[in-house]
């Protein structure tokens, strides 16, 4: 009888699902007019290729091998022969077109790790005896987020555990030591401030990577919102050397986690320099800002601890 009541249970939780995703693709069809002239056009097209897969086939090999030749990277695969790759950030079909013997992270893409958990995952996933030999780095920005923010605590070990091997066609490979790099750790900074203040940070110095952490809390209102919906979105606004102010977006669950303040690495020539020195874009203050209709959402004081990494 038990048996019976739970395949019943599933049959009637799978067509509540498909009623309800059934629901939402009318809702957001007629929202984004998916059903008008324009979109039907295509429906002839699309009955063509459902009655004639093999053409589909065929244009679609196509396309492979004309992505193959536009990211064939000769030197990286007779670097890495058929030792194990992950890849960062996001450019797996890259290392598949390349034949490479990928082993990634816990969360796949970096686009994926937002918990605490999730990134710390990822970085004992190369802190392990069995992490990957090699790296594959095509560092970008998702979401306009603060650059080393993203996989924030994979960076760091990434600048423990791996050397920088070569680069091509706009891809850098990163190879395992033989042993840890030696990195001494020291608290600089660690106070609350305010939404808005403007933090001034001490001055770094020369040969030091710099960390912070932020735990930013929010409302009731705002954890309520955060369950229902989606959390704020909060602005981090840093200053260099230059007196230049440049605005990326924080994840509040990502920040908690230490992650590379500076050297400022926006590109994957900044990745690499950070590799091969310590030098770099310096960070002289930062500031959190909320917009005006979601400061109810998020506590006006947070937290901040500010880290120096010495080799």
């Amino acid at each position: 009888l038990l048996p019976t009541l739970v395949t019943t249970t599933r049959r009637k939780l799978l067509v509540l699902a498909t009623l309800l995703a059934g629901v939402g693709y009318g809702t957001v069809a007629v929202r984004e007019n998916l059903l008008g002239a324009p979109h039907l056009e295509y429906l002839p097209a699309t009955l063509h290729q459902l009655l004639h897969p093999g053409e589909v086939q065929a244009r679609l090999e196509q396309q492979r091998l004309a992505m193959i030749a536009q990211h064939d990277l000769p030197r990286i695969r007779a670097t890495v022969g058929r030792a194990t790759v992950d890849v960062f950030t996001d450019c797996h079909g890259v290392a598949i077109l390349n034949g490479l013997n990928l082993k990634p992270r816990p969360t796949l893409q970096s686009v994926n790790a937002v918990a605490g958990d999730w990134l710390e995952h990822n970085a004992a996933h190369l802190r392990n005896d069995g992490g990957p030999k090699f790296l594959l780095i095509a560092w970008h920005s998702f979401d306009l987020r603060y650059p080393s923010h993203t996989d924030g605590p994979a960076l760091l070990a990434m600048l423990e555990l791996y050397d920088f091997r070569l680069e091509e066609r706009g891809y850098l490979l990163l190879e395992r030591r033989e042993s840890p790099r030696s990195i001494a750790r020291t608290t600089t900074l660690e106070r609350t401030a305010n939404v808005d203040e403007i933090v001034e940070l001490p001055a770094g110095k020369l040969g030091e990577y710099r960390t912070l952490s932020i735990d930013v809390g929010g409302t009731a209102a705002g954890k309520l919102r955060s369950l229902a919906y989606r959390p704020p979105v909060l602005f981090f606004l840093v200053r260099d050397e230059a007196g230049e102010w440049y605005p990326f977006r924080l994840v509040a669950p990502m920040a908690r986690c230490e992650f590379l303040l500076d050297p400022l690495c926006t590109t994957n020539g900044e990745l690499r320099t950070l590799f091969e020195s310590t030098t770099g874009r310096r960070i002289t203050a930062f500031k959190l800002h909320v917009m005006r209709y979601e400061r109810g959402f998020v506590a006006t004081e947070y937290r901040i601890r500010l880290a120096s990494l010495h080799r």
